[in-house]
């Protein structure tokens, strides 16, 4: 016969993630002094929009980055790209 422990059912950690957390992280986001919404200055969202458009203004369905973020753009990602060129010219040389 096997014993099975049997332990309280676990906490579940809730998080609150703010709405358009990947638009908060990108290199294309601002928030102007004094202002609540969150700017996005991507030079296509600009062109675009015909100026300065709000996050959630290029994140709607037909805005100018969409839903699926296509404009976004992270500073990590140029650090590792950086990295990977410098790697690949140092093997070439």
């Amino acid at each position: 016969m096997r014993t099975i422990a049997i332990s309280p059912a676990p906490q579940r950690h809730v998080q609150q993630v703010p709405a358009l957390r990947a638009c908060a992280l990108c290199i294309h986001s601002a928030v102007p002094t004094g202002a609540t919404d969150m700017a996005c200055l991507c030079p296509v969202v600009i062109a675009i929009h015909g100026g300065k458009a709000t996050a959630e203004q290029a994140r709607r369905t037909h805005g100018a980055c969409g839903p699926d973020a296509r404009h976004l753009d992270m500073p990590s990602w140029h650090h590792g790209r950086a990295q990977r060129r410098q790697h690949l010219e140092a093997a070439a040389a």
